[in-house]
């Protein structure tokens, strides 16, 4: 805290102006909060135990977490097998070690078959390349799943350094692609003005770097110097199909937000296989034309008896926006030499893949992405692999850190606290702006929403949790491979299970520290890591109510967002208010943009993106004032509560805005606060002034004044929840 800041004026100040001093900026972060720190302890308490020897009474899966740790960890051994294990799964994809456009560039035409390689990397990594392909819930009856075809998506799970980070980087990536000049210019040629242009830069020095090693390792002989145009030329070609791929994605993106902005399902499109194919080959000759979609269907179900698709009477699920992507990417593919599709999946593959192989290339990684970034440091090997078998096999490392005691003693008060939030969020819509009708719906979808608190009971049973993971195997000796299998298993997994009926899922495993809506299921996810100092468990339950309470109350609220109002009490997409409601729920959240869109960053000059991050601001503002009553039921039930020894000149209510206020103290890059414009949360000192600003109970109980600059005037305040 910073007492001599004036709560009214500057509450960030006031609550964590020595955050920076007492928690420094991380070497290998561009920021630092309360979430990455905790999730630290949790990640330092999993690693002391993945490090323990393999006991004979623990489930068969937690042995197996620890060999995959163990297999991390032994860099001597990965070093040693260089690139053995990533030309091993080339091979695999049917790709050549190297592009055969190093070798000869000028061949019109080789024998590729890209179809079967897209297939087999999806089947192996979980990754689209191409064509997007997904196992989706109906979002009209969530119950029922169906096979999506459509734009790839751009999400990974393979296990990277800082998943926060690499987001971020790929974003940016994204970004300077499509911004990329088609060119047949070198990088030598590229001229640097802009920030985009360094980052292309530094990209393709890194892709020319990474190729010139693996040149060295799967053709000694080959002339690098001799043939740089031909590398040139790969690099060239492989940016400007991912150019062309990004900027069909931006098309398809903007236009789902055009067709289904009202949330009517419009874009949803329900086809058979054979159909779909017609239409995406609209725009190209007989000639040409070729089944793509039904080989691709075909070769991806392949081996899986129990999904038994009938590829001419099946649905298949995919949209008016993923058809715009289809056509043009298909239309792009026909235009491609083949020659061309091999080199642009050999380095899709290879920059994937490369970071699992030697220090060498993992060092490269890290020059590039301190270019881009200004990030210097690197996490401890260490802390990476704890991470990386923490996104792997959540369940399995939770049952090293979960308490049995948990369910009998923190679940219990955590769901009453959130059984007094409900309260006060019924309360409100009791009270709102809505009409009769959709109010009822409003509160039937508020009763029937469910919450996940701290971890499935299952985990706990060594039969059950060594289920969950039947099939895997995993060795202490080959991490690459380790990694490979468990994405094989958690993609083919899911692919052979689509045709049963979906069951309320976790968001999350245990082990993270963070909260999470789910809209298809009307529910919310309360991990058992985040029930700990300074988010729960901190004596008062105005200081509770103040951190987690309004954790939870964010979560209840995105159910009635400007996303999460589109999803009834059931979690199907629905149109479910009435269009006065509508109308007015529209006019309220254009308050709330314009009063976002007013701050500015004067670190990177320029201005909170208000439209971008509606969704975030609207589950703030609502959820501080639902706990806040929430906190006032509790009292009403249980009675006023002792002072806090050293704080006895606070009142409760300032205590939990001061909790409330602690809870989003961080510390910022200037290319953290320049990434924060891409992101759908503020920083957290523009929430808490954008919530405290429209917050009537915090200005009473601070005694703000109109004028100051926490206290915006009745006319100008933003409020829907």
């Amino acid at each position: 805290m910073d007492t001599t800041a004036n709560p009214c004026e500057d509450f960030f100040q006031y609550m964590c102006g020595n955050f920076e001093q007492e928690h420094p900026l991380p070497d290998s972060s561009t920021s630092h909060d309360w979430f990455t720190e905790k999730q630290q302890t949790v990640l330092r308490d999993l690693r002391k135990k993945l490090q323990q020897k393999q006991k004979e009474e623990e489930p068969y899966p937690v042995s197996q977490a620890k060999m995959f740790y163990k297999s991390c960890v032994d860099t001597i051994s990965i070093d040693k097998l260089e690139f053995q294990a990533l030309f091993r799964y080339l091979k695999l994809f049917n790709i050549p070690k190297l592009p055969t456009l190093l070798s000869d560039p000028d061949v019109d035409n080789i024998n590729f078959d890209w179809i079967k390689s897209i297939v087999k990397i999806k089947r192996s990594l979980g990754a689209d390349k191409l064509i997007g392909f997904e196992v989706f819930n109906d979002p009209r009856n969530r119950s029922v799943n169906y096979l999506a075809i459509g734009s790839p998506s751009q999400e990974s799970d393979l296990p990277l350094v800082d998943d926060a980070l690499s987001k971020k980087i790929k974003r940016m990536k994204r970004k300077f692609h499509i911004n990329a000049r088609v060119t047949d210019e070198t990088d030598d040629d590229i001229s640097i003005d802009d920030e985009e242009d360094i980052a292309l830069m530094a990209y393709n020095i890194y892709m020319k770097e990474v190729i010139h090693e693996l040149i060295r390792k799967a053709a000694p002989t080959y002339d690098i110097d001799g043939n740089a145009n031909r590398i040139s030329k790969l690099i060239q070609v492989t940016v400007n199909i991912s150019k062309n791929i990004y900027t069909f994605i931006d098309m398809a993106e903007n236009a789902s937000k055009t067709e289904d902005r009202d949330g009517n399902l419009s874009d949803l499109v329900y086809i058979k296989v054979k159909d779909l194919q017609k239409q995406v080959h609209e725009d190209i000759s007989e000639e040409q034309s070729s089944p793509i979609l039904e080989r691709y269907m075909s070769l991806m179900l392949t081996g899986l008896p129990e999904a038994h698709f009938d590829m001419e009477e099946d649905i298949v699920l995919t949209s008016n926006a993923d058809i715009l992507y289809l056509k043009n990417a298909i239309k792009l593919i026909y235009e491609t030499k083949a020659i061309h599709l091999e080199a642009f999946l050999w380095w899709s593959i290879v920059e994937e893949l490369i970071l699992y192989t030697t220090s060498s290339m993992r060092q490269l990684y890290h020059d590039y992405t301190k270019t881009v970034t200004g990030v210097e440091g690197i996490p401890s090997r260490s802390s990476y692999c704890t991470t990386s078998i923490n996104k792997l096999m959540g369940y399995a490392v939770s049952y090293l850190i979960v308490e049995k005691n948990f369910m009998i003693e923190t679940r219990p008060k955590v769901e009453n606290m959130l059984s007094n939030i409900q309260s006060s969020f019924n309360n409100i819509i009791h009270h709102s702006w809505m009409d009769w009708e959709t109010k009822e719906k409003s509160l039937r979808k508020s009763k029937k929403m469910r919450s996940l608190i701290g971890f499935p009971e299952w985990i706990l049973n060594k039969t059950e949790l060594e289920r969950h993971y039947k099939g895997i195997k995993i060795k202490s000796d080959t991490w690459m491979e380790n990694i490979i299998e468990l994405l094989s298993w958690q993609f083919m997994d899911k692919l052979s299970r689509f045709r049963m009926k979906n069951e309320l899922e976790w968001a999350s495993s245990p082990s993270n520290v963070n909260a999470f809506h789910t809209f298809q299921s009307n529910a919310i996810t309360i991990p058992f890591a985040i029930l700990q100092f300074p988010f729960y468990q901190l004596g008062l339950e105005a200081l509770n109510y103040g951190s987690i309470g309004t954790v939870l109350a964010h979560e209840l609220t995105h159910g009635f967002d400007d996303i999460g109002r589109h999803f009834d009490e059931d979690g199907n997409k629905n149109f479910w208010w009435t269009n006065t409601t509508i109308q007015k729920f529209l006019n309220r959240t254009e308050c709330f943009k314009k009063q976002y869109s007013e701050y500015y960053l004067p670190e990177i000059g320029d201005y909170i993106n208000g439209e971008n991050t509606l969704g975030e601001n609207i589950a703030d503002n609502g959820g501080l004032r639902e706990a806040f009553y929430g906190y006032n039921y509790h009292v009403k039930t249980n009675g006023m509560e002792k002072k806090l020894p050293g704080f006895e000149s606070f009142s409760h209510e300032q205590l939990f805005f001061m909790s409330y206020g602690n809870l989003w103290c961080e510390t910022m890059s200037l290319q953290g606060l320049k990434f924060s414009l891409e992101d759908t949360h503020c920083p957290g000192r523009i929430r808490l002034l954008g919530v405290l600003s429209n917050a009537r109970e915090f200005h009473n109980a601070f005694n703000c004044h109109i004028g100051q600059k926490y206290h915006r005037t009745d006319d100008k305040k933003c409020i829907l929840w």
